[in-house]
């Protein structure tokens, strides 16, 4: 009689079990439980979108699967082990999986002869010579919910990070045009978040500057304010990384501050003449003059900001977490070639993110005959 099985976890071991399981006459039904919950290596197998424990062992239970192949060694599948033995579902796997499932008492070396599952570290990571898929990992992304929601995050993050960091730059390139006592000092300081703003050292420092018992929670308790986990939650997750990417406005500060000591003060003196106030020449004159800049700043920082990886994957432990919250596109991207080895389909979405990019900088290009400036 054909066998139900389910594989637990996803990438290259997954593939490579799922080519050993279709080669025995024994297994009939296989189905795929990925890790992170996102899309199986192989297509033709029926998809369980699921990230906790209890609901994959309900799901097994209530399917009546035969046998349980823990796929990979992270932390969920792992878990898995324990569970299935309270429920009697026999498991088998590689590596560290294997070990923890013959502690479990419910592994089977048998099994693993049975249906040929490779037992070596190299011979699981051993993928099968590349096959031409068409556009069908592209045809996976639009049933790939986690791939919209990188797609939202990152776009969110783009535009309200952009135009916040441009006009703290020009506020702060503004004030320290002038030449006064210190002002290279200044200019010095406000210039280092730019050097270190994306280090590693510097997220970690965010992460816990916001969490619960963090300087800024301290901060609001001397005003009487309870703080939350600003990281932990949901809704304000991204606004932490958004905040973190205006700090980094050096490198834009001082391309304003070189534009704005371009522009000869006969314009103002005459404005001045004419009873323009402060506020009418700054938008008649300043702005006006600085658009080729402003340009420049835009499309350099919207590049930059589409690429922003590292204080994602390190406030959110590389997970994207709360809730997929923080989950940047060349985040996702990550954990799909190097948590889930799907070298294919993290191709395809980096040939995304190359048109999306090419496409905002276009739009940017054609919109600029209307509002930039040169003469």
């Amino acid at each position: 009689m054909a066998e139900k099985i389910l594989v637990v976890g996803g990438g290259g071991r997954e593939h490579a079990i799922i080519k050993a399981l279709k080669k025995s006459p024994d297994c009939g039904e296989i189905w795929c439980a990925p890790g992170n919950g996102g899309i199986s290596y192989d297509a033709k197998c029926k998809n369980i979108k699921a990230t906790d424990v209890d609901t994959m062992v309900g799901f097994a239970v209530e399917e009546k699967f035969d046998y349980v192949v823990v796929a990979q060694d992270d932390p969920l599948a792992l878990g898995m082990v324990d569970a299935l033995a309270k429920v009697g579902i026999p498991a088998f796997g590689p590596d560290k999986a294997a070990a923890r499932i013959e502690a479990s008492k419910v592994f089977s070396k048998d099994l693993m002869k049975k249906y040929g599952i490779p037992t070596a570290k190299y011979e699981t990571f051993d993928d099968p010579a590349p096959v031409w898929i068409g556009l069908d990992n592209y045809a996976n992304m639009l049933g790939d919910e986690r791939f919209w929601t990188s797609l939202g995050v990152t776009f969110r993050y783009v535009f309200l990070s952009v135009p916040l960091q441009l006009a703290f730059a020009l506020l702060l390139a503004n004030a320290l045009k002038k030449d006064r006592p210190f002002v290279r000092v200044y200019r010095a300081i406000y210039y280092l978040p730019s050097l270190f703003g994306g280090s590693v050292a510097i997220s970690i420092l965010w992460r816990q500057i916001f969490n619960k018992t963090g300087l800024f929670n301290q901060i609001l308790a001397v005003f009487g304010i309870k703080g939350i986990n600003w990281i932990s939650t949901p809704s304000t997750a991204l606004n932490t990384l958004i905040f973190l990417a205006v700090w980094q406005f050096g490198s834009s500060m001082v391309i304003f501050m070189s534009a704005l000591k371009q522009i000869p003060a006969d314009y103002y003196e005459a404005a001045s003449i004419d009873g323009a106030s402060k506020a009418r020449q700054f938008f008649r004159i300043t702005i006006p003059l600085l658009t080729p800049m402003v340009f420049f700043n835009i499309v350099m920082q919207v590049i930059n900001a589409f690429q922003a990886f590292t204080p994602a994957y390190i406030i959110s432990n590389g997970t994207g977490a709360p809730l997929n919250s923080t989950l940047f596109y060349s985040l996702y991207l990550y954990i799909q070639a190097f948590s889930q080895f799907k070298m294919g389909y993290a191709s395809a979405l980096a040939w995304v993110l190359l048109i999306i990019i090419g496409t905002v900088t276009g739009l940017l290009f054609a919109s600029a005959k209307k509002w930039v400036y040169y003469d």
